[in-house]
């Protein structure tokens, strides 16, 4: 046999370990599935960023990525090998870029450069109790978001696997379990693939559909009272037993995300010891749109500012419902007014601007329930004076006459406000600004008609012992002035995080503020508040524990007679704890400690809590103790017990 030339030898072998290589390749077909990375979800509140919702959303993307890779052969690369392709804070960066395809491009260059072919983000964003998500597909070569999937989940419930699944298929645009390899996309690099990751504007992002969603709950409330009403002729109205029951629908309409529309409202059927009252009110009803950084929004809305929990000196654009003020729903305390709402945002700075051209008023009753501001430690002078007009109405004309007692000139001037808030690598704040009324109104009692009132024996008064009060009328003297006070407030806050706990601050200044002698007058006068609140975020709904620290400092020195519930300086503070055992059994405490005047507020509760869907039915009591004319004092007859029904849908 001829020997062969050494030029020879070497090409054999170079096509021998040629096909040795393709049959190596061929071997491990694990290797032709693509790479996939699943950040955390951005949590937002509107389109900025809310750190407080960070341990839920991170603990909820951790969910889909381990669904994700039940569902698919792919590779989901851990966040920890993310890390050291990107750096460390890799998610500030991705949070501070908002989901805009050209921020994210450098980071997903090297990502495509590691072998990573596609990358999932997205948002959290918390509407009633429900969470809604919207995940984009990210193709690493080019950085275009090329495919948006949006979902929905109850917050803290279980997920449903299966539909969050396809989603994250789809998203990631990989194929499911045992399915082929997805074919990578073509691109047109020229012939040379550096050319792929060089710097370029990336696709625009492809049209999200249109989502539709209709949710609501129904819930049954029925307190039972501790207090006994005794035989004093002169005593506030009380009922032993109470029960709410309540209808809550409500509608939203995304086209994309440009143009949305809501409308919810409230069914609500009451019945006490001696009447019933039924109501149905319109909540939140606005539509809105937006377009590259700015967004505007008109009709009813509820616009929370501030950072508080239990208190959020802050929150002063809706004014609150004070029917009930400890175990309405949360959803319900603060009332939808109308408003014009527009969002400016760049970077990191957002602007928000409100315009309010009609006044609500707080929701409150004057006498004859259980939260009216006429209480047991009322003088009697008044006690006896409602004790006989109170005889003029039937008990089922309670809410019309209310609106009677409390009628008061409304303000026909329009209030406004700013919010400025930027977005930091690992906090944000906000500075506020709100040119509006005290939604309580300055009460004022005429000398004379006090006097009246005072030289009357109202424990055997009737109709006709009202004779002196009405000369009084006769004469055009009013028996008391109401109006609402013009005021001015200015505040900031901030949240910050170290680890798994949540450092929050929230404080604000107000040039007139109302508050209220045991008399029923008010006193009038500037105020400070702050709220330090540190709270521990474990990620899981049903596992929270929060500290709030209060202090109010009024500019002057409040009347002889005092004022129910605060001194010139309050000094307080407020915890929620909830922890969650065996997956549904829920023990919950909420109690606030005033240290000056000393007022003691203990509301434990436990429930059974299907996270599936939300269901619950929860048992507690509340608990009101405190110094003389402090709240827990003013209100001390409230403590009861009670059942709740909640039924999400």
């Amino acid at each position: 046999m001829p020997r062969l030339p050494a030029f020879a030898l070497f090409a054999l072998g170079f096509v021998l370990c040629g096909r040795a290589f393709a049959d190596g390749d061929e071997a491990r077909p694990a290797d032709k599935q693509p790479a996939v990375a699943v950040f955390d979800l951005r949590p937002v509140r509107g389109t900025q960023t809310e750190l407080s919702l960070l341990k839920e959303a991170a603990k909820l993307s951790s969910e889909l990525r381990d669904v994700l890779g039940e569902q698919t052969d792919a590779r989901i690369v851990p966040i920890a090998e993310v890390k050291q392709l990107v750096g460390p804070v890799f998610r500030v960066t991705v949070f501070d870029c908002h989901e805009n395809p050209t921020c994210l491009q450098p980071l997903m260059r090297k990502l495509a450069k590691a072998g990573i072919q596609r990358v999932v983000v997205g948002t959290y964003e918390l509407s009633n109790n429900r969470i809604q998500l919207t995940l984009d597909g990210v193709e690493t070569r080019t950085g275009a978001f090329t495919k948006v999937e949006l979902f929905e989940t109850a917050r803290g419930g279980d997920l449903d696997r299966a539909e969050a699944g396809k989603k994250m298929l789809s998203a990631a645009a990989v194929p499911a379990k045992g399915g082929e390899p997805a074919a990578p996309e073509p691109v047109d690099t020229g012939g040379d693939t550096t050319d792929v990751l060089a710097p370029m504007p990336p696709p625009p992002p492809p049209p999200i559909p249109d989502r539709i969603q209709v949710l609501g709950w129904a819930r049954s409330e029925t307190a039972f009272g501790f207090d006994e009403q005794g035989t004093d002729v002169l005593a506030a109205p009380y009922n032993k037993v109470e029960s709410r029951n309540q209808l809550y629908l409500a509608a939203r309409y995304q086209r994309g995300k440009q143009y949305e529309a809501t409308a919810s409202g409230l069914l609500e059927f009451d019945v006490f010891d001696h009447r019933t009252a039924y109501q149905a009110t319109v909540r939140e009803m606005y539509v809105g749109g937006s377009w590259d950084g700015f967004a505007l929004r008109i009709g009813n809305q509820r616009i929370a500012w501030g950072k508080g929990d239990a208190i959020s000196p802050n929150d002063v654009v809706n004014p609150r419902d004070l029917r009930d003020p400890l175990l309405t729903d949360t959803e319900l305390r603060r009332l939808p007014t109308f408003i014009v709402r527009a969002d400016l945002e760049s970077g990191p700075h957002a602007l928000q601007l409100l315009f309010q051209p009609f006044f609500i008023p707080d929701g409150y009753d004057i006498n004859g329930s259980n939260w009216s501001i006429i209480q047991p430690t009322t003088p009697e002078s008044i006690r006896g004076l409602f004790r006989v007009i109170n005889g003029f109405f039937d008990p089922t004309l309670h809410d019309p006459a209310q609106k009677l007692f409390a009628q008061t000139t409304l303000p026909t001037n329009p209030s406004g406000g700013a919010r400025y808030t930027y977005t930091g690598h690992n906090f944000d704040a906000s500075l506020y600004y709100h040119f509006g009324y005290n939604t309580t109104p300055t009460v004022v009692i005429n000398p004379q008609f006090a006097g009246a009132i005072a030289a009357i024996d109202w424990r055997t008064a009737t109709p006709t012992t009202l004779a002196p009060v009405l000369g009084l009328l006769d004469m055009g003297i009013s028996p008391y002035s109401a109006a609402f006070t013009r005021r001015h407030h200015v505040g900031f806050d901030g949240v910050t995080t170290f680890g798994p706990i949540a450092v929050k601050l929230d404080a604000a200044y107000e040039n007139k503020a109302v508050y209220y002698q045991p008399d029923i007058e008010s006193f009038v006068t500037g105020q400070a508040q702050g709220v330090l609140s540190l709270e521990y975020q474990t990620g899981e709904i049903g596992k929270l524990l929060l500290l709030e620290g209060v202090y109010t400092h009024l500019m002057h020195t409040p009347p002889e007679l005092g004022l129910i519930g605060y001194k010139r300086d309050t000094y307080g503070s407020a915890m929620t704890a909830r922890w969650t055992f065996f997956d549904v059994i829920e023990a919950e405490l909420r109690a606030v400690f005033e240290l000056e005047p000393k007022t003691i507020v203990l509301q434990p509760q436990i429930a059974y809590r299907r996270r599936s869907n939300g269901f619950t039915v929860a048992a507690g009591a509340l608990y009101l103790h405190g110094d003389p004319i402090s709240l827990g004092d003013y209100y001390r007859r409230n403590n009861s017990a009670y059942v709740t029904i909640k039924y999400p849908f």
